[in-house]
C-alpha cells in the first residue's frame, strides 16, 4: 500500500492561480493524495466553489474564522495533515505530474533521509521556463552536504526551494515553520533543519516549478520588512533548538555552514537593495537601507563599492555638463555692447572693424 502524502495548499485572498495549481495536482500520477486546502483570506464560499469546478478527487477543506499570520498559517496546515509525508504547493506555482511519485520513492529508498527535493525551474507569469537549476546532483546525500551546495557553492543553483517533500512527524518534531516577518526565508529555514536531522533524497526526473512575479508577495515587500526578516533568519541561527543541538553536537561543521549561509543572506539582501530597490526608493530610503544589515566587511565593502560607483558617476555627469557648457559658451558669437543693434561678432578684427563704426 502506498503511502499517505498530505498537499498543504495555502490560500489567503489571490484566487486567480487556484484553478491552475488544482489541475496541477489532479494530474499528479501518484494515487494516495491528501489535499488540504486552507484559506486565510476570509473568502466565504469562493474557494469552495471553485474548487468544486476545477477539482473532481477528494480533498480536504480548512477555513481559518480570522486571518492569522503567514508562519502560523503554514504550520497549521503541518498539523492537520493526515499523510505520512508533507509537501506545501504554494498557489502560483507547479510541479511536474510525476513530482510526488518521484519523491515518495526516493524517500523510501533512503530510510536516514527526512527530505526529499526535485529540479527546480523558474517560470515567468505565462508559465515559461526562465531557467533550471543543476540536474547534476547526487540522489543520496548528507544534510551538510546539500547546505553547502545549496548556499555555499551554489554549485545545485536552485533559486528558491519553496516547495519540498518531508515525513511529517519529523516536520513537527523540529517545530515546523519559525516565525519570520512577511514568512521571508521561512522555507530555507526549514530545510536546513530537516538536513541537520538527516539525509536529503534527490529526483532529478521531477521538478518543482517556481513562479517569477514582480507582484508577488515576497517580490513586493517593503526594504524594512525584507531587512527585519533578514536579521530575524540569521538571528534564528542561534535560538533554534534543532540548531543548536546540532551545533553543540557537531561545532566545527555547524561553525562553517553557519558562516556560509550568514554569507549567503547578506549576498542575497545586498543584491535586491543594488537591483530591485535601488529603483522603487528615493535616494535617502535607499542609502538609509544599506546600513539595515548587522556589521560585515564583506557586505559593507561591496555597499561601499556602490556608493563609489554612483560617486564617480555623478562627478562624471557634472564634469561632462560643465564641459559642455564651457564648449557652448566658447562657441558663442562673441558681441560687442550690450545694446539690441549689435551683429554678432566673430574675430577679434571684426569687433575693432565695429568699434571704429559705433563711435561715427
Amino acid at each position: 500500500m502506498k503511502p499517505l502524502v498530505t498537499i498543504g495548499l495555502p490560500l489567503c485572498k489571490r484566487l486567480e492561480y487556484l484553478p491552475n495549481v488544482l489541475r496541477v495536482i489532479e494530474a499528479q500520477d501518484y494515487p494516495a493524495i491528501d489535499l488540504l486546502i486552507s484559506d486565510n483570506g476570509l473568502n466565504g464560499t469562493k474557494i469552495q466553489e471553485i474548487v468544486d469546478r476545477h477539482y473532481s478527487k477528494p480533498n480536504r477543506f480548512r477555513q481559518n474564522p480570522a486571518t492569522v499570520g503567514i508562519c502560523e498559517h503554514f504550520n497549521q496546515l503541518i498539523d492537520s495533515a493526515n499523510g505520512e509525508y508533507y509537501m506545501m504547493l504554494a498557489d502560483d506555482d507547479e510541479v511536474t505530474p510525476n513530482y510526488v511519485s518521484e519523491l515518495v520513492n526516493r524517500l523510501i529508498g533512503s530510510p536516514s533521509a527526512f527530505l526529499g527535493v526535485a529540479r527546480q525551474q523558474s517560470i515567468d507569469k505565462e508559465g515559461t521556463v526562465l531557467r533550471e537549476s543543476s540536474a547534476n546532483i547526487p540522489q543520496f546525500l548528507s544534510g551538510p552536504d546539500f547546505i553547502r551546495g545549496t548556499w555555499k557553492t551554489h554549485e545545485f543553483d536552485f533559486q528558491c526551494l519553496g516547495t519540498f517533500m518531508a515525513k511529517t512527524a519529523v516536520l513537527r518534531e523540529c517545530g515546523g515553520f519559525p516565525n519570520f516577518t512577511r514568512g521571508y526565508a521561512v522555507d530555507n529555514a526549514l530545510l536546513i533543519k530537516l538536513c541537520l536531522k538527516g539525509d536529503v533524497a534527490f529526483s532529478p526526473n521531477s521538478a518543482f516549478r517556481w513562479r517569477v512575479d514582480a507582484s508577488s508577495y515576497g517580490w513586493s515587500s517593503p526594504i524594512a520588512d525584507l531587512a527585519r526578516a533578514c536579521r530575524q533568519y540569521m538571528h534564528w541561527m542561534e535560538r533554534d533548538p534543532t540548531v543548536i543541538h546540532y551545533a553543540a553536537t557537531n561545532p566545527a561543521v555547524w561553525s562553517e555552514l553557519k558562516e556560509a549561509l550568514i554569507h549567503n543572506e547578506l549576498l542575497t539582501y545586498f543584491w535586491r537593495w543594488r537591483d530591485v530597490y535601488s529603483h522603487r526608493l528615493s535616494f535617502t530610503q535607499w542609502v538609509r537601507a544599506a546600513f539595515e544589515m548587522p556589521y560585515s566587511y564583506f557586505y559593507y565593502r561591496n555597499v561601499a563599492s556602490v556608493f563609489a560607483r554612483r560617486v564617480r558617476a555623478h562627478l562624471d555627469r557634472s564634469f561632462r555638463s560643465d564641459l559642455l557648457e564651457r564648449q557652448q559658451r566658447q562657441a558663442a558669437p562673441f558681441r560687442v555692447g550690450d545694446g539690441d543693434g549689435h551683429r554678432p561678432i566673430e574675430s577679434a578684427k571684426d569687433a575693432l572693424a565695429q568699434n571704429l563704426i559705433d563711435s561715427q
